[in-house]
């Protein structure tokens, strides 16, 4: 089944991300490889060589966006729609995605990871949004949270320090978000493009959910409700 659908997802799993042109066949003993020039690579802890080996499907001619496993030294083309062709309707925005993590410098954990992280993690709906100077803050109505022994219902949380950087939180008033919050000295959270946030809209609900993505994995988790009587 597949089971990823979201960018974060895709990049938190994969090895190593390029953008890559097909240039042809190679076999050896291990079985058929696509020969891929690299033109571009994200999220790699060692070199990756211009031209590589890669076992799996590459849709057409052109440049195409891969995300990889490596296992046994094979790169593995992930699969469920993981890479994407150029001509693809969602190369340019998956691109451009990239580009943003690659520019604000932001890491790459598993489910566990992000958590572990975060102050505070919850599924809340922005009622409303509001700045302040350089400043995006966002008013949300918590459903359930996780880490603190308790939150208040409603809670106030910066989404960018500064609107010019790019590297904040785009959330919209009337969505719910799955959110990994940090809480400064002052006391007030804020989360932003590197946090690990995720937008439970572009999954399915209950058992309809898709396995092993992270709403599944905070299934196993106990959450809260115990919000602050002041609220």
């Amino acid at each position: 089944m597949c089971s990823l659908s979201h960018p974060q997802i895709w990049y938190d799993n994969a090895d190593v991300v390029v953008t890559g042109l097909k240039k042809g066949v190679s076999k050896t003993a291990d079985g058929s490889f696509w020969e891929v020039e690299v033109l571009r690579t994200w999220k790699s802890e060692m070199p990756i060589p211009t031209n590589i080996l890669v076992l799996g499907r590459i849709y057409g001619e052109g440049a195409s966006l891969l995300y990889l496993t490596r296992r046994d030294g094979i790169l593995r083309v992930m699969g469920c729609g993981a890479s994407l062709h150029e001509s693809f309707p969602n190369y340019s925005s998956r691109s451009k995605w990239l580009e943003r993590i690659s520019a604000c410098h932001c890491p790459s954990y598993d489910a566990q990871g992000w958590y572990d992280h975060a102050d505070a993690v919850v599924d809340a709906k922005v009622e409303s949004i509001v700045e302040k100077g350089a400043e995006r803050f966002a008013h949300l109505k918590i459903e359930v949270f996780w880490n603190p022994e308790s939150l208040p219902r409603k809670l106030t949380v910066r989404t960018e320090d500064n609107i010019h950087t790019n590297c904040g939180y785009p959330v919209e008033q009337g969505r719910g978000y799955l959110l990994y919050l940090r809480r400064d000295e002052t006391g007030q959270f804020s989360t932003d493009f590197c946090s690990g946030n995720l937008d439970p809209s572009e999954y399915s609900g209950g058992a309809d959910r898709p396995q092993n993505n992270r709403f599944k994995w905070f299934d196993n988790q106990k959450s809260q409700k115990n919000f602050d009587s002041t609220d």
